[in-house]
């Protein structure tokens, strides 16, 4: 823990974190180390130092869906919600393009495109996830996954080498991707939507609900 603490100076790290504070159904034991970067530089740097100790950590959003077990584990986990959570649109408002950091809910990324008048993002509205694992799993309901608005994703491969992907060269597929196959690291994503009436669209969250 004190090794990995003095490599990452400037990112929080905390040692035997229980990981029962860090998933939805509130189990899992202690671990070795949880960082917790707050911007996609300070993950990226994570990962590069992890790797240089020849580490290979668990990389966690919302921790949902996580089955984990209660005895202490030997492991590194780096956790990105709720801090790699930059969310923006990209250019003109007319372009209906969005900016999303790995670390944001699905929920959020809903009601962000909803509040600007953005649709296609509705069937997000009941996903407990984030945006990294949504776009590793092209994650879907409702007859929409992401797969469908995915303009490009920017991702951080085994070796720490930051790269872009446009979206139909992600190996999108039933609830799987490319990143799960090379243990590539979802940094963020851009993803396209359409114009829609707020109350529209809050009439189709409301359907999902």
């Amino acid at each position: 823990m004190r090794e990995i603490a003095q490599a990452l100076p400037n990112i929080e790290v905390r040692g035997g974190e229980p990981m029962s504070l860090h998933t939805s159904l509130r189990i899992g034991g202690t671990v070795r180390a949880m960082v917790f970067p707050k911007t996609e530089g300070e993950l990226i740097e994570s990962g590069r130092a992890l790797r240089r100790m020849r580490i290979s950590p668990l990389l966690i959003g919302a921790g949902t869906n996580l089955l984990v077990s209660d005895a202490a584990l030997d492991i590194v986990v780096i956790r990105t919600v709720p801090g790699v959570g930059e969310l923006k649109i990209l250019g003109e408002r007319s372009d209906r393009l969005v900016f999303a950091s790995c670390g944001v809910t699905l929920p959020r990324l809903s009601a962000f495109a909803r509040d600007n008048g953005l649709g296609g993002a509705e069937f997000m509205h009941g996903i407990p996830g984030s945006v990294g694992g949504a776009v590793c799993m092209n994650a879907g309901a409702y007859g929409s996954e992401m797969s469908d608005i995915v303009r490009l994703v920017t991702a951080q491969s085994e070796d720490g080498k930051v790269f872009d992907t446009a979206g139909q060269d992600c190996g999108f597929s039933y609830r799987h991707s490319g990143y799960a196959d090379d243990n590539s690291v979802v940094l963020s994503v851009v993803i396209e939507l359409i114009d829609k009436e707020p109350d529209d669209i809050r009439r189709d969250m409301q359907k999902y609900d």
